[in-house]
């Protein structure tokens, strides 16, 4: 047979075996049932947010059961010359009289435990220099008609309004309270001798090599898109592992090697359980941009656009920093997330060949567990390393290329700007080279172990068998010959 015949048959092969194992698996009842509460799941957590919020809301109504407000003041500020409650925005009703008085807190409280024909409630404000924070408390005694609600939410009034009735108070704006918060950095400047001869300022670059190379909003975003490819990667893992090791105990892939080579079977069947994955994310997608829209049909004025939002949060320039989002590297960070999420994949496979039970599989997944931990704590040290410091660049380099971290950081980098174009092509060919050799390397351990009715393989007669074995159609029988 010649070798375009021999690749035409292996590509006919691996279509046969993703269109069955993606038609069988999503027949499934577990599969339709899983797929359902996700979709279930991300289309009503918006609203269920809102009804639980909107609870709160409804706290505040147009009547008080408090008469009289009094309120303590322990921050030595002369509050009672300053601080007008009846001029803050307040949805509710405010009690009939508000005083502020020099009596001691203790012996109100006293006052408070006593019977009383009046429904009075007590506010204290007190600053504490330690953690330099305002504190407003709340109190009401048993012995009134006052309700605990209200009280809270004439505590949660003031405690909103303070700073900025303070801010009016002493001729202050905004602005400058922006500029009284800014860090304060000390930096050394001295004149030398230029190149020139001349004398000249030179610039102190100490500071420069302190800050991060990455700020606060870059690194949040980088989080996000990390999270998601651990989520993707984690659900495929595991949906294919499963597979295996269903087919292998039910003797399915004893027919399917009847017609197609072990390669082709382990290339469809990895790709038809990540085609699965991804239609579970895509649903999950679909179901929370259905969820935003319910939101903000509950809340019409609430709750921004999704265009406004993301718009908001690249453009954030305060103390988070500011990102610089790189649209045209879009394709190749797509195609690194979903090139890892193939290349452990596999691993996944490999690991459920190793496995003759599915009763243990779950303690198999530890060792691809662990694995895809490595390589994402690998590429969250570079980025914690970027952020409060520089990475150095050989580092930084070998994350970005290696498959075990490059799914967790590339794509994010290549985002931002902070991985060039090239480098990122760079890495999706290893990742092509990688997932090849896997894939061989898989197939042959897979044929070898389809009738391997034992203990579970470990990683170094993997090795042996691959190397013992190569393509061959030897079968392992027991546990001696694994040995």
């Amino acid at each position: 047979m010649s070798e375009n015949n021999k690749k035409r048959r292996a590509l006919t092969g691996a279509g046969k075996v993703f269109a069955f194992t993606f038609v069988q698996t999503m027949k499934t009842p577990s599969m339709l049932i899983a797929t359902v509460c996700l979709f279930a799941v991300a289309l009503f957590a918006l609203p269920v947010m809102s009804l639980t919020s909107g609870s709160d809301e409804e706290k505040i109504s147009d009547t008080t059961s408090i008469t009289r407000l009094v309120i303590v003041d322990e921050t030595e500020l002369e509050l009672s010359g300053w601080l007008d409650i009846t001029a803050m925005e307040y949805e509710g009703a405010l009690p009939e009289t508000i005083e502020f008085i020099e009596e001691s807190y203790d012996d109100l409280v006293s006052e408070l435990e006593e019977e009383s024909e009046e429904d009075w409630a007590l506010i204290r404000i007190s600053f504490y220099e330690e953690e330099f924070m305002f504190e407003v408390i709340g109190v009401y005694g048993t012995g009134t008609g006052v309700a605990s609600d209200d009280i809270l939410n004439l505590a949660n009034l003031i405690g909103e309004n303070l700073q900025s009735q303070m801010m009016t108070a002493l001729n202050i704006s905004e602005e400058q309270i922006a500029y009284i918060n800014h860090e304060v950095v000390e930096n050394v400047t001295y004149f030398g001798v230029n190149e020139d001869g001349e004398l000249s300022e030179i610039a102190d670059e100490i500071d420069e090599d302190e800050e991060g190379s990455i700020s606060m909003l870059e690194y949040t975003l980088i989080l996000i898109i990390l999270c998601v490819t651990i989520l993707l990667i984690s659900m495929n893992g595991e949906q294919v592992a499963t597979s295996v090791v269903q087919e292998k105990s039910s003797k399915v892939v004893e027919y399917l090697l009847i017609s197609v080579r072990p390669f082709s079977l382990m290339v469809g069947k990895v790709l038809a359980m990540f085609t699965v994955t991804l239609l579970q994310l895509l649903l999950m997608g679909v179901g929370m941009y259905m969820s935003s829209i319910l939101y903000v049909f509950m809340n019409p004025h609430s709750l921004m656009s999704a265009t406004d939002m993301l718009v908001g949060f690249l453009s954030d320039t305060d103390e988070m920093g500011t990102v610089v989002f790189n649209g045209g590297a879009t394709p190749i960070a797509i195609l690194l997330i979903l090139a890892g999420a193939l290349f452990y994949s596999t691993i996944a496979a490999l690991v459920g060949a190793c496995v003759s039970r599915i009763e243990d599989l779950t303690e198999s997944m530890k060792t691809f567990s662990l694995i895809m931990i490595v390589g994402a704590y690998l590429g969250l040290a570079v980025v914690m390393s970027d952020l409060f410091g520089s990475t150095p660049e050989a580092l930084k380099v070998a994350a970005e290329l290696l498959p075990l971290s490059s799914p967790f950081i590339a794509p994010a980098y290549l985002l931002i700007g902070k991985m060039p174009l090239w480098l990122g092509v760079v890495a999706l060919i290893i990742f092509v080279v990688a997932l090849i050799g896997l894939f061989m390397f898989s197939a042959n351990v897979y044929e070898t172990l389809i009738y391997h009715n034992g203990d579970k393989i470990k990683v170094k007669d993997l090795i042996r068998l691959d190397g013992r074995n190569g393509v061959k159609n030897d079968t392992v029988t027991n546990d001696k010959e694994v040995a």
